[in-house]
């Protein structure tokens, strides 16, 4: 199982994390089978119709763009973090 969770302000419970079989997929198709599954993520994590350049993706506490982006390749146990933008001070 993969652990996918998003974390940002008004992000309701329900829809902020969730466990599904994904071993050998992409950060990408776990992202779109994600949003089938709960389709109130699509809001946040979409603008246009295609995946925000604004938030942040982490495999295991590393940062996607660090490893093969959205095609970086899950395994079991692996755990994904995505981080909306927090504006403010």
């Amino acid at each position: 199982m993969i652990t996918f969770s998003l974390h940002g302000k008004g992000v309701p419970p329900e829809i902020a994390s969730t466990e599904m079989e994904a071993e050998g997929d992409s950060i990408g198709r776990l992202i779109t089978k994600v949003m089938e599954a709960k389709p109130g993520l699509r809001e946040y994590l979409t603008a246009g119709g295609k995946l925000r350049t604004d938030i942040t993706i982490l495999v295991n506490g590393r940062h996607c763009m660090f490893m093969d982006g959205l095609e970086t390749r899950l395994n079991r146990g692996d755990r994904i973090d995505v981080l909306l933008p927090m504006i403010g001070g």
